[in-house]
């Protein structure tokens, strides 16, 4: 994928992105956000277009960042589906507490990005149990539950 910086002197700005399966002309404004069309790139693809923004930021990113700010996951794993980004989100313990927390997160994720699809899980991970073990053939973005097994295991020794 190769993007054109934009050339703000012109009559119209515009930021170009050209993939092996699109080329899209986006127009644009100094400090001011561009959107895509929807569908115009997949999930892998999608980069920030803002006057603001020095470095892309994927959604799986963004997904990883605001689960990965709750205490009670542990574990964060993300995959694509035609149109869908199905993320599973594993928890610890599954409280009326750390419920609303992860709604909260679910619920900033979807105002943010309004016009992506994506599914939500939400699975108890059980002391000692790998993520990649619960959900086969997906992802792992975030993982709490490897990190906190190797320092138990270090204060152990």
């Amino acid at each position: 994928m190769s993007y054109c910086i934009p050339d703000y002197d012109r009559i119209t700005p515009f930021a170009s992105s050209d993939t092996c399966r699109n080329s899209v002309q986006l127009p644009v404004e100094f400090n001011r956000e561009t959107r895509t069309p929807i569908g115009a790139f997949s999930y892998a693809e999608l980069e920030s277009f803002t006057g603001m923004t020095k470095t892309a930021e994927t959604l799986t990113d963004i997904v990883s960042k605001n689960f990965a700010a709750l205490d009670n996951v542990q574990a964060v794993l993300a995959g694509e589906s035609d149109d869908v980004l199905h993320v599973w989100i594993m928890v610890r313990d599954w409280t009326p507490e750390a419920r609303k927390e992860v709604y909260a997160v679910q619920k900033s994720i979807l105002k943010r990005l309004r016009g992506f699809n994506f599914d939500f899980y939400v699975i108890d991970l059980p002391e000692g149990t790998r993520p990649e073990d619960s959900v086969s053939g997906i992802p792992l973005i975030f993982n709490r539950a490897q990190q906190d097994s190797t320092s138990a295991h270090s204060r152990e020794q």
